[in-house]
């Protein structure tokens, strides 16, 4: 539950807000000129060119388009992380937060990593800069949010450098808050009570509208997009846009939601109140990191110069071809009385004064400009394209037109492009391991009961339960791979598998390793996941997916206070994930374990059954049954073996908790 906002003194609201502004004005004013470079990438990228003179070509070419396509192509997929255990006292917890990281970095409700890490690349390569907001939520359960924000829409310190976090204030607008949204956060003590009753009086229906002035940039991408420049923000009520900031304020981090307009503060507490880590809720990267300027360049930056002279170039060449298809002439009126009739026409006629022709030839009297070819624009074009490859990876290679057939070639310049985009990635992983933290410390806070995760162990996939303060943020987190090393990874796994079967084929070499380990690489050659590659090792747990099913139902049932029937299908591997449930989740409820460890042991008689049945089939299958041993028929189990019955009374309490009662 978040702290009530602090209702400040007019003299305190009115120190706070002041320092906003400036602040906010000061970030806006540092941030224009790169937004001035920005307009013309994205101009560039959506093709938005000016209108052409009359006769004159102007068409935009897709070289920026290719450009940023290609970069990002090579940077799509997110690493993944791991967290660095501090203890092996903690292995077990640790492997239950990566189990939980993995949920929630997977595509679920929109707020995935991996799509929000798409969308800020794609941002990146246009304008230098990837911003991220990561924060926790524990309102409906826990969730860890991550949003891709737009550069339009942030602003920080201009003394702060390429380290965010080292920033005296960061502001990100565009936040638009509806009537029932600020009524519903007073009602909670989340906003100032009062602050809101003020700005209440003065919210109307024309407030969704975005000011021009504050959205002249980011109307200018829609309008290069072909969409209008116009935006509003219709919810069907009234709306009001709002700023959120992190400031140092009286010598402490301040988390502040305000509005720049009416001069009214929803909410202002110390950072620590809202986020116990202190850090702020966004992270960044830069493609080109420049320690003492957070708004530095990128690659397009250097592409953008390249782009507009291959455009000229091309629309000269068009104009120049257009002058001699459509060339000028110049005619003596003595000999065509109407110079209208040299137009081109179908079966034109054009009328000569009768009599020239004795004495003059009809050529004399008209006369065509001629207009040069303009030699060499397609070898320019060209040795800009592979001068731009060479100076930023993006070659013929990477966009798919290489004409190397051989593997070794092609993977070898797959290898000097991941070697390229590993500079922008070296403070991209940095970020991503920022990410990383704050989702541990928004487990830590925000996981108030107890979260179930699907943890991956020695007896295949098991479901166990985390808590909040069993998550440690200060552990090492690192990221394990990355998008530019992915082409590497592959060769390497391609190396691997020749030695995995170089060791399989000779009988010499399988007698020196380990068994074990030898089936698991071969599996994971073939691309079975950590599950399937622990299900086939699992030789001791006879257990089916289905049979494994029907306890994870059972275990449900029984958390739920409810008392499921026996299982009459019950197998060893029934009775142990049961008993790895109770031994791993009920360290402090006893009643839990007794109910759970009492429902595994009702099922002691079925389980000799089926095992018994089982051995005898097997043994006729074999042909290896002795005297008296039961027929195929016998050994076949009845029809309503596998159906439920009523659960039968309990058995005795374990030895030793005879006087704990259970209900």
């Amino acid at each position: 539950m978040a702290e009530k906002a602090i209702s400040l003194s007019q003299d305190s609201r009115d120190s706070l807000l002041n320092q906003l502004r400036k602040e906010y004005d000061a970030g806006i004013q540092y941030r224009q000129g790169r937004s001035k470079a920005w307009k013309a990438i994205e101009d560039h990228y959506y093709g938005r060119v000016r209108t052409s003179l009359p006769g004159r070509f102007n068409v935009p070419l897709p070289v920026m388009s290719g450009f940023i396509d290609t970069l990002v192509s090579k940077v799509d997929d997110p690493p993944y992380l791991r967290f660095e255990p501090r203890s092996e006292a903690y292995y077990r917890t640790n492997k239950k937060v990566e189990a939980l990281w993995e949920s929630v970095a997977s595509p679920n409700d929109g707020f995935d990593i991996e799509s929000v890490d798409l969308g800020a690349k794609k941002l990146a390569a246009m304008s230098g800069r990837a911003i991220y907001k990561a924060y926790g939520e524990s309102a409906d359960g826990f969730k860890f949010r991550t949003e891709t924000v737009d550069h339009y829409d942030f602003s920080c310190d201009p003394m702060g450098g390429g380290n965010l976090e080292r920033h005296n204030f960061v502001h990100q607008d565009n936040i638009w808050k509806s009537k029932s949204d600020l009524e519903d956060g007073a009602d909670s003590g989340f906003y100032d009570s009062r602050a809101v009753a003020r700005l209440l009086m003065s919210v109307t229906g024309d407030e969704s509208k975005t000011e021009e002035g504050a959205y002249k940039n980011r109307s200018a991408r829609l309008q290069a997009n072909g969409l209008p420049g116009d935006l509003y923000n219709y919810r069907g009520e009234a709306c009001d846009e709002f700023i959120e900031s992190v400031t140092r304020w009286d010598g402490t981090r301040y988390h502040v939601i305000w509005s720049y307009r009416k001069g009214v503060i929803l909410r202002a507490v110390p950072l620590k109140a809202d986020f116990r880590s202190n850090l702020m809720p966004w992270t960044s990267w830069a493609m080109k990191y420049d320690p003492f300027n957070f708004w530095s360049p990128g690659p397009t930056d250097d592409m953008a110069a390249v782009a507009e002279v291959v455009r000229v170039l091309v629309n000269q060449e068009l104009d120049n071809r257009q002058k001699q298809n459509w060339g000028q002439r110049a005619y003596d009126p003595d000999v065509f009385p109407n110079g209208s009739e040299l137009e081109w026409r179908p079966n034109g006629l054009v009328a000569v004064r009768s009599g020239l022709t004795q004495t003059r030839q009809i050529a004399t009297g008209i006369y065509e400009f001629q207009t040069p070819q303009l030699g060499g624009t397609l070898n320019l074009v060209q040795w800009l394209d592979n001068f731009t490859g060479q100076k930023t990876g993006i070659t013929a290679a990477t966009q798919g037109n290489a004409d190397d057939a051989k593997v070794g070639i092609y993977q070898g310049n797959m290898q000097q492009v991941a070697d390229r985009i590993g500079f922008y990635n070296k403070n991209y992983v940095k970020c991503y391991a920022d990410i990383g933290r704050r989702f541990l410390w928004a487990a830590h806070e925000h996981i108030t009961g107890k979260e179930a995760v699907r943890v991956i162990g020695e007896k295949g996939v098991q479901w166990e339960y985390l808590k909040g303060r069993e998550v440690d943020p200060t552990v090492s987190v690192l990221v394990k791979s990355s998008a530019a090393e992915m082409q590497v990874g592959q060769m390497k796994r391609d190396k691997k598998g020749q030695a995995l079967a170089a060791i399989s084929s000779n009988p010499r070499l399988v007698d020196q390793v380990n068994r074990k380990w030898l089936v698991e690489n071969i599996l994971a050659s073939g691309d079975f996941d950590d599950a399937e590659i622990r299900n086939a090792q699992d030789l001791e747990n006879d257990g089916s997916r289905e049979v494994m099913a029907r306890a994870a139902e059972a275990i449900e049932d029984i958390l739920s206070g409810k008392s499921p029937k026996l299982f009459r299908g019950a197998t060893t591997g029934f009775q142990q994930k049961i008993l790895d449930f109770a031994l791993d989740n009920t360290d402090d409820d006893l009643k839990l374990y007794l109910k759970l460890t009492e429902y595994a042991s009702a099922h002691d008689q079925i389980v000799m059954e089926n095992t018994a049945r089982k051995a005898a089939a097997s043994a006729v299958k074999a042909g290896a049954a002795g005297p008296g041993a039961p027929s195929p028929a016998a050994a076949e189990p009845p029809q309503e073996a596998m159906r439920d019955v009523p659960q039968e009374a309990p058995p005795g309490v374990p030895e030793g908790l005879e006087s704990i009662p259970v209900s």
